[in-house]
């Protein structure tokens, strides 16, 4: 998922959203707004918020790492480039290992 945020704390979260592989994309330095991905879950379209024209909501959360690591190893998957995709492997098996302690220390 990736959405534009104000940018108060420097790039840090605010909300508690977008936590599984944040990622700083962009900064627009006019508005004060940073452009950040994450890895999210779509639990089932928003019924109760009206969208302007084409516009959809979806509740999401944050993934699990199970989830999340799934997504990476699919991404590493579908890579053409044999080298690319054993680099792509490996940032997933470290990224599942970051996600995993991270959940833990969530849990506590």
């Amino acid at each position: 998922m990736w959405r534009w945020e104000d940018d108060l704390l420097g790039g840090e979260l605010m909300d508690g959203g977008l936590t599984v592989d944040r990622q700083v994309l962009a900064r627009n330095p006019w508005t004060r707004q940073i452009l950040v991905s994450g890895i999210v879950t779509i639990l089932r379209r928003d019924h109760e918020r009206r969208g302007d024209g084409d516009t959809v909501w979806y509740r999401a959360r944050d993934a699990e790492p199970h989830e999340a690591a799934r997504v990476l190893c699919a991404e590493a998957t579908w890579e053409e480039d044999p080298d690319q995709r054993r680099a792509l492997d490996e940032v997933a098996k470290e990224k599942l290992i970051e996600l995993r302690a991270t959940h833990r220390i969530r849990e506590k």
